[in-house]
C-alpha cells in the first residue's frame, strides 16, 4: 500500500506571500505537489477540526511523503470529501495555529497553499488537466512550457484557473496563435463563453487574437456575443483591429461606456465610416462627455463627417468651454468641404459672440481662401459693428491673407 497524506486545510489562510492566482503561482508556492486518493476522515476538537487521511498517488513535487495526515479547521466553506474520491494537492510547511497544537495527535502535517484552494477533487475534466498541467510544468525542462495541446485543453475546460494559466502562456508564447483550425476554435469558444473564466482573461484572450491578427480569430470572434458591455468593446475593438468594424448599433451603444478610450473607440469608428447618421450623437458627446479627449475625438470626428449638418455641429462647438474642443473644431472646419462650412462662419463672425470667436472664424475664412473683394466678405466686414473685427481684417488682407 502507498503511504498516506495528512493535508492541513487551513481555510482563509493563504501562506507566505501574495495568494496565488494561476496554475504557475500555485506551482511555485508549494514544496510538494501531489496527486491522492480520500481514504478516510477523522474529527477532533468537537468537530473543529477535520483529518483527511490520503493515500498518494503519484509525489508530483518534492521529496516522497510518509505517513502523513491531512487537516481541515472547520468553517462554513467545509470542504467534505468521500472515502475514494482522488485530490490534486498543492503543500507547504504547517503554520503554527494553536489550535491544531493543542488538539491534534502528534505527527507532521502539511498545509495547502491558499487554504481550501489549495487542494480539491479530481471531479471532472477540467480538474484532471489540471493535474496533467501541474505533472507537465514538473516533467519539462524549466524553460519549456505546457505544449500547443495541452494549452487548447486548457482553454476548453472553461476553468477559471486554467483559462488563466492558459492565456498567460499565449502572452508568452504568440507563435501559438498564428492559426486557428476547426478544433482550436472550438477550444477558444468554450473559454470565451464559459460562465466560469473571469471577464479580464476573456478581455486579454480577445486582446492577443486581434493583436496578432490571428487566422480564424475573425469568425470566432464574430459569432461570440458577450453578456457584458466590457467583453462587448473588447470584441467590437477586437474585430475592428481585425477588418470588421463593429456595427452601427454596437458603436453607438459604445457612446455610453463608461471607460474613456471605449468612448474614444466608438467616436473613431464613426469617424471611419464617415456616417452621416451618427452626427447627433457627436454633437451631443461634445456637450456632455466628461471626458476632454473624448469631446476632442468627437469633434476631429464632425471633420471627417463633412456634411451640412456636421458643419452646423462644428458652429456650436467653435464656441465651446474646452479650449481643446474648440481648436479641434476649428481644425476640422479647415479641412471641410461642405459649402455649409463658409456659411457657417459667416454667421459666427456676424453673430453677437465674443470678439476673440468672431475673429477667430474670420481667420479660418480667409484661410479657406475667402477673398476679400468678395461682395458678401466685404460687406460683412465693413459693416462689422465691432472696429476691431474691420482693423484685424484690413491687418490681414494688407498681409495678403485671402489671396490666392
Amino acid at each position: 500500500m502507498l503511504p498516506s497524506l495528512l493535508l492541513v486545510l487551513l481555510v482563509g489562510t493563504a501562506g507566505a506571500g501574495e495568494a496565488p492566482h494561476s496554475l504557475r503561482e500555485f506551482v511555485e508556492q508549494s514544496s510538494w505537489i501531489v496527486i491522492a486518493n480520500v481514504v478516510a476522515t477523522e474529527s477532533y476538537a468537537d468537530g473543529q477540526i477535520f483529518v483527511h487521511r490520503l493515500e498518494i498517488v503519484r509525489s508530483v513535487q518534492g521529496p516522497q511523503l510518509e505517513a502523513l495526515r491531512v487537516v481541515e479547521i472547520k468553517s462554513s466553506s467545509l470542504r467534505e470529501y468521500e472515502a475514494g474520491q482522488r485530490v490534486l494537492a498543492f503543500l507547504q510547511p504547517t503554520p503554527a495555529h494553536s489550535l491544531l497544537r493543542k488538539n491534534l495527535p502528534k505527527g507532521e502535517y502539511k498545509a495547502t497553499v491558499a487554504g481550501r484552494r489549495g487542494a480539491g477533487p479530481i471531479a471532472s475534466a477540467a480538474d484532471a488537466i489540471a493535474a496533467e498541467v501541474v505533472a507537465g510544468y514538473r516533467e519539462l525542462d524549466p524553460e519549456q512550457e505546457p505544449g500547443r495541446a495541452l494549452v487548447l485543453r486548457q482553454l476548453a475546460a472553461g476553468q477559471k484557473v486554467l483559462a488563466t494559466d492558459a492565456v498567460d502562456q499565449l502572452t508568452r508564447r504568440r507563435a501559438l496563435l498564428a492559426t486557428l483550425d476547426e478544433l482550436d476554435v472550438a477550444a477558444f469558444r468554450a473559454c470565451l463563453e464559459s460562465n466560469h473564466v473571469a471577464p479580464a482573461t476573456k478581455q486579454r484572450l480577445t486582446e492577443l487574437l486581434a493583436a496578432e491578427k490571428t487566422v480564424g480569430a475573425l469568425a470566432l470572434l464574430t459569432a461570440w456575443k458577450p453578456a457584458t458591455p466590457g467583453l462587448r468593446a473588447a470584441r467590437a475593438e477586437a474585430l475592428a483591429q481585425l477588418g470588421a468594424p463593429p456595427s452601427v448599433e454596437e458603436t453607438y451603444a459604445l457612446l455610453k461606456h463608461p471607460d474613456e478610450e471605449i468612448r474614444r473607440f466608438a467616436v473613431a469608428e464613426i469617424a471611419r465610416s464617415q456616417d452621416a447618421e451618427g452626427v447627433p450623437l457627436l454633437e451631443s458627446t461634445i456637450r456632455t462627455d466628461p471626458a476632454s479627449s473624448v469631446r476632442v475625438a468627437a469633434a476631429e470626428a464632425l471633420g471627417h463627417v463633412d456634411t451640412h449638418d456636421a458643419a452646423v455641429a462644428l458652429e456650436t462647438s467653435f464656441g465651446n468651454e474646452d479650449p481643446r474642443v474648440r481648436v479641434a473644431s476649428a481644425a476640422a472646419l479647415k479641412d471641410m468641404t461642405d459649402p455649409e462650412v463658409d456659411v457657417a462662419l459667416k454667421r459666427i463672425v456676424r453673430g453677437a459672440g465674443e470678439y476673440d470667436l468672431q475673429a477667430r472664424a474670420l481667420l479660418l475664412l480667409f484661410v479657406r481662401g475667402a477673398a476679400p473683394e468678395d461682395p458678401e466678405i466685404a460687406r460683412l466686414i465693413q459693416g462689422h459693428p465691432d472696429p476691431r473685427i474691420r482693423k484685424l481684417a484690413d491687418q490681414k488682407i494688407s498681409q495678403g491673407m485671402g489671396h490666392p
